[in-house]
């Protein structure tokens, strides 16, 4: 297996595809921080290989993300080849890191 990492700082409220995987891969940190002095909200999504962005694809949906703070998720997701992690923001200074092995 391959280290892996990404960072996105997506545009206000625009879902954007952080990390599309190239093969069996375990995520196993999504950081999330909020560079803003102002709360805002976030969304993470995985959607499958071959399949479109749908409710059950959400792994957070708006989710509270208070002024100057970090959120982290260590949970270990398991994706497979063509699997595509997004993520959203509420506003434009959320910046979005991702760690995982690849194999």
């Amino acid at each position: 297996m391959a280290l892996f990492s990404r960072q996105s700082k997506p545009t206000a409220n625009v879902l954007t595809a952080i990390y599309t995987s190239t093969g069996a891969c375990v995520l196993s940190t999504i950081n999330i921080c909020n560079l803003a002095s102002s709360d805002t909200v976030f969304r993470v999504a995985i959607v499958k290989s071959g399949e479109a962005l749908a409710n059950k694809c959400y792994l957070y949906y708006d989710q509270p993300l208070i002024a100057n703070d970090t959120w982290k998720d260590t949970s270990g997701v398991v994706l497979e080849s063509g699997d595509v992690i997004y993520g959203l923001s509420g506003n434009n200074n959320t910046a979005f890191n991702i760690f995982g092995d690849v194999s």
